[in-house]
């Protein structure tokens, strides 16, 4: 599911053009959207997680995005390190007349979180230019 590389420069060309007019920061990385709730130690021990841990998910632990939605209240906290550099660049200018002055390019799925992603990046004044694959979602992580 990997873009063609004459594709990708052509996107990002498109991307740079549509962040040039207000932009003074512009990031490119790979957006993650943090997925954060309260769960019992039960829910711990389902999965085979250790508390303050963090893993690189294994087949087993896919179904804990689906479970944790369901059954918790979650926040949804736009992430990635390069996604996150670009939030805390445009809070330091703020979000009114300096709206937009940072831009971050990435690539989504088209599922509801990439909806989230885009909300969340927008409330905080950050531009996000987003490509889209049908093929892959977006890219979710968990912390408790």
């Amino acid at each position: 599911g990997e873009l063609a590389p004459r594709v990708l420069r052509s996107f990002c060309s498109t991307a740079v053009k549509m962040a040039a007019p207000s932009a003074v920061v512009l990031g490119l990385g790979n957006p993650l959207l943090d997925i954060s709730a309260e769960v019992p130690h039960e829910f711990v021990e389902k999965y085979g997680l250790k508390m303050n841990n963090a893993i690189l998910a294994e087949e087993k632990h896919m179904q804990i995005y689906d479970d944790i939605e369901k059954h918790y209240k979650v926040q949804y906290i736009n992430g990635g390190a390069c996604q996150n550099a670009i939030r805390i660049c445009q809070g330091l200018f703020g979000t009114g007349e300096d709206k937009y002055k940072c831009a971050f390019i990435g690539c989504l799925g088209t599922d509801e979180h990439a909806t989230v992603m885009r909300s969340n990046l927008e409330a905080e004044g950050v531009l996000g230019v987003y490509a889209t694959s049908e093929k892959n979602p977006s890219a979710r992580t968990c912390a408790r």
